[in-house]
């Protein structure tokens, strides 16, 4: 009988290592994609973003990989059933460390691609590390542009408030997942309009004279607190279609 018993045992964990296997197998994180290299060459395949941000790329399912970064992408192209998104390489200083600039690199989606641009990074914290299905937090950073700029300004997560239902967007993870590497969704999850910084602030007039300064006509319009707490979009809309 206890022959019996640790046989069935053991098959029972067996299966429930297949199983875990076969779940993990079919989580596959590669996307068809397009990557438009700097030096005008374009290839598809299939390519997914590794933890260090750089594009891993296949010609299809079985061939080996290769990598490709800011240094030589452009831009990079994901399709997912009907859905396209774009995103593209773009450079942010922070602050000195030991005498030299802080450079640091994002693959970023456009969100708004005007004589004011705005990015999105998505960032996911993981918690719950010894749970087999770890669940992660995923938090929107903005980030904001003159034009087409390789520079981006980073708007301070603590300067602008997200939608209740999206504040956090808490999203499951099987145990394969890596709570660095940035994936590709489906659907949007977080939208231009869910970015939204109260204009009468210092904190917004900082970014203000950085890059509306040139239009005399809209910093009027904010030093005399013209618009309301809810008008960022509005601003933005105003510098690229009525600003000179």
């Amino acid at each position: 009988m206890k022959k019996i018993l640790f046989f069935l045992l053991i098959l029972n964990i067996w299966n429930l290592t297949a199983q875990d296997k076969k779940t993990f197998l079919r989580k596959n994180p590669f996307k068809i994609v397009t990557i438009i290299l700097k030096n005008g060459d374009t290839i598809n395949g299939l390519g997914k973003v590794d933890a260090f941000n750089e594009v891993v790329y296949k010609k299809h399912k079985d061939s080996s990989k290769s990598k490709y970064n800011y240094k030589t992408v452009k831009e990079l192209i994901v399709y997912s059933d009907s859905i396209q998104k774009k995103y593209v390489y773009k450079m942010s200083r922070g602050k000195l460390l030991r005498g030299k600039m802080d450079i640091s690199f994002h693959l970023l989606e456009p969100l708004m691609q005007n004589r004011i641009s705005i990015y999105l990074e998505n960032i996911t914290v993981s918690s719950n590390f010894g749970n087999n299905f770890p669940s992660s937090t995923l938090t929107p950073v903005f980030y904001i542009s003159k034009g087409d700029s390789d520079l981006v300004t980073l708007l301070e997560p603590n300067s602008y408030t997200l939608p209740t239902s999206k504040n956090p967007y808490t999203i499951k993870r099987t145990k394969s997942y890596n709570p660095f590497k940035q994936e590709f969704y489906e659907e949007p999850i977080f939208i231009l309009n869910d970015l939204n910084i109260n204009p009468n602030t210092r904190y917004f007039r900082k970014i203000a004279n950085k890059h509306f300064s040139d239009c005399e006509e809209l910093m009027t319009k904010i030093e005399s607190e013209f618009f309301d707490k809810y008008s960022f979009l509005s601003i933005l809309n105003y510098y690229n279609n009525k600003c000179e």
